[in-house]
């Protein structure tokens, strides 16, 4: 094979005509079976491709890889070993050596001692994760045959800053797991075999510049182009996009048109109308649905040791801990702050009830969050602490553990358009305010400040700001910008009016009226006037779950709940007074089971001794979004019976022999005694059989964490029988080549 490829000579270049040079960057990761993947795809690749390619495979520390001598018989591009502070040149492969891990900056190859354990190391991440921080949209990424789920979290990285995925096609593969775990993602450009793949990254490569010229030109024709582009988007989805920067949107635009080689912004359009697939595909790259446990780990220890404690330190264990995380993608950081919180509280001795609202537009992205069910390369951002006590493991996948995931709760929001949640200790939005334009920044952190509590947390990603805001959130973590909420300005009020979320009639204050306030301060009338209404038509009202837990209380509910004894509880159930306990129990489950609202007529509710009629009504909450699937159960007093149906009654009874009611009435009496008795009894035996079944939990745990170990070593074993493959793989590749030889030599030999 040697000699069927000549090596051409390269003409020397100049260091400045290098460091002008804008050419893209491929990222290969490949570990057992890889071999013969990498002989196809460099075979197949011109030598004059114009990217640079980096090597990164799972190599035995101990031994000394033939990558280079292996591949330079199939590509005639150079093909190097990496040194420490090696540039990148166009038209160059760099191979990884044995036990580093590497880094690039400015373009520039970095070898680094690694810091995980053999057999727990991830190298392809790492390189990748670095890829794309160093050359953003630049970068293109490949996945190769191997075994677990290396590259995966550095493919999804490089897809956030915009460039291309590659994965191979499981079926041309040895191993197959490290392309089917990337292809899982969903955010693949590509799944090919080897040999395809160098036509996709050239054509990708010639056109790319190509659209993004047309788009850049600012041309009204283009421009019009791009709106219909974005109309298409929020008629398919309903979601708008206008609100975001432009040269992002441009970009993933122009790289979704690029993949299906079209470099007209007027013909991908058109292709967008005949294929309403291809929307939810570009929907998706808009969305940006990249994040990972602990993200940026530093700042999650400022979070854990300094800004946490204290919050928590002020407040007292009777209250709740609300937290929104808006942009929150497949839940990762939710859980993330969870996990803090949980580990704040128990270093602290203090436990509060936490609430933390993670939402996206993505319903994907939150059914995944939901679940709580995530890949095992996690072990990299989460650790291995932590995954023995807030994860278990079942079929090669992390599962939360029920004492966080029920500390949250997910929904569809878009945090642009839907009213926000309120009364926040902290919001954490990280990575989402630098794709807004300027106006939605400012709008969206008025919003934040008003959600939050007085000294509330707002948290935000290492490239994003308060920007004109320096008034309304003070700086707690300048370096991981951690900012304080304070409340004395007016600026989030003022700017909360003039938003398009709570739209409605504003008049101004008049002259006259100026000593009220500044008579260029607004009023909301419609919401003063809808409040008072309120207060004055609507029956009191509570708005529950299906457990009876109550979130929302409207007037006073005084004659129909009362506080249950024992630890304070606010649970419709419990609270609900003698004569309608066990009639709400009954018609909410009716309610439920059925899908449909129950009148209740005539109950009896007793109040200071003496009884109520009411009337009571249980309505489904049929709003979209977070108040889905809530109940609002109504009462209306209808008071007592008037006197002349006190004297009808007792006329028509009056032939009723009087002991004969009483002996019923006592039956009666009797007869709820016995069903609450009972009802107690089923809700002790259900505490104890909840008690049971935490233990049985915890020896679960218990016996999980073992499995969990014994995992580990299995993965360490399989990490190690990955790195013998990969060198059984070049040695049989050399004895294949001794064996040609000799065979040529005693050809030789016989016919001399």
């Amino acid at each position: 094979m040697k000699a069927e490829i000549n090596k051409k000579e390269k003409t020397a270049e100049k260091p400045e005509e290098i460091i002008e040079k804008f050419f893209p960057i491929t990222g290969i990761g490949s570990s057992a079976g890889g071999l013969d993947a990498l002989k196809k795809f460099f075979m197949h690749m011109p030598p004059d491709s114009g990217s640079g390619f980096v090597l990164v495979q799972h190599l035995d520390p101990t031994h000394k890889s033939s990558m280079v001598e292996l591949l330079n018989r199939y590509t005639s591009m150079d093909v190097i070993q990496m040194e420490d502070g090696m540039k990148v040149e166009p038209n160059h492969v760099y191979v990884i050596p044995p036990n580093k891990d590497m880094a690039i900056l400015n373009g520039v190859l970095q070898l680094l001692e690694p810091s995980e354990p053999h057999g727990l190391r991830t190298p392809i991440n790492f390189f990748l994760k670095s890829l794309a921080e160093d050359q953003k949209d630049n970068a293109i990424c490949i996945i190769l045959s191997g075994f677990g789920v290396d590259g995966t979290i550095g493919l999804k990285e490089i897809k956030s800053e915009g460039g291309m995925t590659i994965a191979q096609d499981p079926k041309t593969t040895e191993s197959n797991s490290m392309p089917i775990s990337a292809i899982k993602t969903g955010i693949v450009d590509f799944v090919l075999p080897p040999e395809e793949m160098p036509k996709s990254i050239i054509s990708y490569i010639q056109s790319s510049h190509k659209i993004m010229n047309k788009i850049d030109t600012g041309e009204v024709k283009v421009e019009q182009d791009l709106q219909k582009i974005f109309i298409l988007i929020r008629n398919h989805t309903g979601h708008d996009f206008s609100s975001y920067k432009e040269s992002t949107m441009n970009r993933r635009i122009g790289k979704r048109a690029n993949i299906h080689q079209i470099d007209n912004i007027a013909d991908y359009a058109l292709y967008l109308q005949r294929h309403p697939e291809e929307i939810d595909h570009l929907f998706q790259e808009l969305l940006i649905n990249v994040t990972s446990f602990f993200r940026d780990p530093e700042a999650f220890n400022s979070l854990k040791f300094k800004i946490l404690p204290e919050l928590l330190a002020g407040k007292d264990e009777s209250e709740a801990i609300r937290v929104w995380v808006p942009g929150c993608s497949s839940g990762e950081e939710v859980y993330s702050i969870a996990i803090i919180l949980r580990e704040v509280m128990e270093s602290m001795g203090k436990y509060f009830e936490v609430q933390i609202f993670g939402t996206d537009l993505d319903d994907i992205a939150i059914n995944i969050a939901r679940k709580g069910v995530y890949h095992d390369n996690i072990i990299v951002d989460v650790g291995e602490k932590r995954l023995k006590k807030f994860f278990i493991k079942k079929e090669g996948k992390y599962h939360i553990k029920s004492k966080i995931r029920e500390l949250a709760v997910f929904a569809v929001h878009n945090v642009l358009k839907e009213p926000p949640f309120t009364k926040l200790d902290m919001i954490s939005c990280r990575n989402l305010l630098i794709y807004l334009k300027s106006d939605a920044q400012k709008n969206l952190l008025s919003i934040f400040n008003y959600a939050l509590n007085p000294d509330g947390i707002l948290f935000l990603g290492p490239s994003e700001s308060v920007g004109d805001a320096l008034d309304v959130f003070s700086s707690m973590d300048k370096k991981w910008k951690i900012f304080k909420s304070n409340k004395q300005s007016g600026f989030p009020r003022k700017r909360i009016e003039a938003s398009n979320l709570f739209t409605s009639y504003t008049g101004r204050v008049s002259d006259k009226g100026s000593e009220l306030g500044d008579k260029n301060e607004r009023i909301d009338v419609s919401n003063l006037a809808t409040r008072q209404l309120l207060d004055i038509y609507a029956p009191p009202s509570v708005i529950i779950n299906d457990s009876g837990e109550i979130f929302y209380i409207h007037g006073r509910m005084g004659k129909y709940l009362e506080p249950a004894p024992g630890k304070a509880r606010l649970n419709l159930f419990d609270m609900a007074r003698d004569g309608i306990k066990f009639e709400l129990r009954s018609a909410i489950k009716k309610a439920i089971s059925n899908k449909k609202d129950v009148f209740l007529e005539g109950l009896r509710v007793k109040t200071n001794g003496e009884y109520n009629n009411v009337n009571t009504t249980i309505k489904f909450i049929k709003e979209p979004g977070v108040m889905r699937n809530l109940l609002v159960v109504s009462f209306e007093d209808v008071g007592k019976p008037r006197k002349s149906e006190e004297e009808k009654i007792k006329l028509s009874t009056g032939s009723v022999n009087d002991d004969r009611v009483s002996e019923l009435e006592n039956e009666l009496m009797e007869t709820k005694e016995r069903l609450n008795v009972t009802t107690e009894e089923m809700e002790t035996s259900y505490e104890e059989l909840k008690a049971s079944n935490e233990e049985l939990q915890s020896m679960n745990e218990e016996s999980q964490s073992t499995n969990e170990e014994l995992e580990t070593s299995k993965e360490e074993l399989q990490s190690i029988n990955e790195e013998l493959a990969t060198v059984n793989s070049e040695l049989q590749s050399k004895i294949d080549e001794l064996t040609r030889a000799i065979d040529d030599l005693n050809n030789f030999f016989n016919s001399t």
